[in-house]
């Protein structure tokens, strides 16, 4: 977990009450991400983000849910968990960085609410659901997902900035596969079907992390589970997962 001192070296000796009145400032947007930076160098980080969380406008909440994903504590766990919960109109960002920022920090502890999301209407937030589970959760949510991927292979996603939601569900399920023969022969039978529609980047990842089930080898039967670790370690070094302290140097240029 990347403590809050390695997010950002700014405003180390900002007063925790001079940070909340500079975030409650709202016509100055650079202001408000300024008090973010300044909270984030501070030891009771994962507090102070939650308190200022209830006080955000949109799309800062998003923003601070995103740090959270960096910290530890109860306090932020607590407010990612309501955030990834919020409805209504605007709140889908919110919800999505919610998601992926209790991976990060929950791990496996995520996968119930994980589990939640996946089942939204939303389809933005099943595939923040799905990039969450891939990186975090637990097998208790298997069948869903294969349930989820067996609908997602029928689409051609043309235009969808990779890792598409294929690679994500893959990732989750084969992570969880391993031994299990009934899984094994499942993943391979939805990896394999309508093959037709992966588009390159997709195949591509097959090629890399799962190439026995690519068309053209063995039979289901004998195609064994991909590498679990090689997934992980892949999920994991993914850009989504990454620390967003780099963009604390971003909010001290806003003046």
């Amino acid at each position: 977990m990347v403590s809050a001192v390695i997010l950002g070296s700014v405003a180390g000796s900002s007063d925790r009450d001079e940070i909340l009145a500079r975030f409650r400032t709202k016509r100055d947007w650079g202001a408000r991400l300024r008090a973010v930076a300044g909270a984030l160098d501070r030891p009771d980080a994962d507090d102070l983000l939650a308190e200022m969380y209830r006080l955000a406008i949109s799309p800062d909440g998003a923003l601070i849910a995103a740090h959270l994903g960096d910290l530890e504590g109860a306090a932020g766990s607590a407010v990612l968990r309501d955030a990834a919960r919020a409805t209504g109109p605007g709140t889908q960002m919110l919800r999505c960085a919610a998601l992926v920022a209790l991976a990060k920090r929950d791990d496996e502890q995520a996968t119930p609410l994980l589990r939640e999301a996946l089942r939204s209407r939303d389809g933005v937030v099943k595939e923040y659901a799905l990039i969450g589970l891939a990186g975090a959760g637990n097998d208790d949510v298997w069948d869903d997902v294969a349930a989820r991927l067996a609908l997602l292979v029928r689409k051609r996603f043309e235009d969808h900035a990779s890792p598409t939601p294929v690679i994500w569900s893959v990732a989750y399920l084969g992570r969880h596969t391993r031994e299990d023969r009934d899984r094994r022969l499942r993943l391979v039978s939805l990896a394999r079907r309508q093959w037709s529609r992966r588009i390159p980047e997709e195949i591509d990842w097959f090629a890399r992390y799962w190439p026995a089930v690519m068309p053209g080898g063995a039979s289901d039967e004998l195609v064994g589970s991909p590498d679990a670790d090689a997934l992980m370690a892949w999920v994991r070094s993914e850009p989504m997962f990454a620390p967003a302290g780099w963009l604390v140097d971003w909010y001290r240029r806003l003046d």
